[in-house]
């Protein structure tokens, strides 16, 4: 068995949809809204998997 793969796609003033026939199936995919992020500040964040909340610190968005 192969390890799931993760894909993080970011909304930012708009909508982000994803046409899941087109994602293979061993990968996952996380919506992060970064609007919803600056508007909610941590609460948002609390919401998010640990994956989505590194990899927002780590594009530089938010530092907590």
């Amino acid at each position: 068995m192969s390890q799931k793969k993760t894909i993080f796609v970011t909304a930012l003033g708009g909508v982000a949809e994803v046409d899941t026939t087109t994602v293979p199936e061993d990968v996952e995919v996380e919506i992060v809204d970064l609007d919803e992020l600056e508007e909610d500040g941590t609460d948002y964040i609390k919401k998010l998997s640990v994956g989505a909340q590194q990899y927002v610190k780590a594009i530089g968005f938010i530092g907590f």
